[in-house]
């Protein structure tokens, strides 16, 4: 009887070792990567000409941003993207004004360029005319202190899923990499955990039932 339970026990973690192996990298979650993602988003500063978001291109390829366009939940409007080509991993800035960009927040990053942004308060969308390329994020009802941005983990990943993707920066990095790594690490710990849950979970469920038999087997004297 123990040789049998130990053989179950051998194939359930067997089993949940093959689940592990075959959910992907960690850091690119469960959905396609687009060619152009929303990277960062500052919307809470004491001069609204200075509000901006931030595009990134993950891929090995030139963007031409003329063939995007972005929006805002509650405003009634698509904008265009500055018709520049963005080159592989790079990033471009999008702010009401230059001018008073540079000024509030210091910097001289040339990859800056005019356009309408909004107090966010529901989704930021961008999006490839005419295909289905797109990238959405919610932050509705997630206040954001004074001069911080939600930046996306510097090694990108992509869950769709805001609160695993971003985290709060408190020293925003406009046209630049982002500060913080989500790691492999958080993941390994996080994936332990999960797998410590299923083995108990499963193990109830299978093992206890043959215990039980056992006992009564034992009782009856048929062992």
């Amino acid at each position: 009887m123990r040789k049998k339970i130990h053989r179950i026990f051998v194939i359930l973690v067997l089993l949940l070792a093959l689940l592990v192996m075959t959910t992907g990298h960690p850091s690119k979650g469960d959905h396609t990567i687009p060619p152009l993602i929303i990277n960062e988003i500052a919307f809470n500063t004491t001069d609204p000409e200075a509000v901006w978001f931030e595009l990134y291109n993950p891929t090995e390829q030139i963007i031409n941003l003329s063939d995007w366009r972005y929006s805002f939940e509650g405003v009634y409007c698509v904008f265009s993207l500055p018709p520049i080509t963005l080159k592989p991993h790079g990033y471009v800035v999008i702010t009401p004004s230059v001018d008073n960009f540079t000024r509030y927040w210091r910097t001289n990053i040339s990859n800056v360029y005019s356009g309408a942004v909004f107090p966010l308060d529901g989704n930021l969308s961008i999006f490839r005319v005419n295909s289905n390329e797109k990238d959405v994020v919610r932050v509705l009802q997630r206040t954001l202190p004074l001069n911080c941005s939600w930046a996306r983990y510097r090694d990108h990943p992509y869950t769709g899923d805001f609160t695993e993707d971003f985290y709060l920066e408190e020293q925003p990095t406009p046209g630049m990499p982002n500060n913080k790594e989500k790691g492999t690490f958080s993941y390994f710990f996080k994936l332990m955990g999960y797998i410590t849950i299923g083995i108990l979970l499963i193990g109830t469920m299978v093992l206890i039932p043959h215990l039980v038999a056992y006992r009564i087997r034992k009782k009856k004297g048929l062992i």
